[in-house]
């Protein structure tokens, strides 16, 4: 995976407002009116553009937790379980 790193310095405005650089729109291919959503980490706030289907930008993630795990042995016991409660 190739990392595209801009090295840039925004001032936040008196209406707590920041300009995202050209060179970052471009790159991302932001326009007027996109979504972006905001996360905190500690003292960073990063900036990603809105999916246009969270479920297809999800899918795969946190494969690894169910390497190695028969899922349909894993649904059956759990559903099991709950016929127990």
């Amino acid at each position: 995976m190739v990392v595209f790193y801009v090295a840039s310095e925004v001032r936040l405005s008196s209406k707590y407002r920041v300009v995202i650089p050209q060179a970052v729109r471009e790159k991302l291919g932001l326009c007027k009116g996109d979504t972006l959503i905001v996360d905190v980490d500690g003292d960073t706030i990063r900036l990603r553009k809105r999916p246009e289907s969270f479920t297809d930008y999800g899918r795969g993630l946190h494969r690894d937790v169910w390497d190695g795990v028969d899922s349909k042995r894993y649904l059956s016991e759990l559903r099991t379980e709950w016929e127990l409660l």
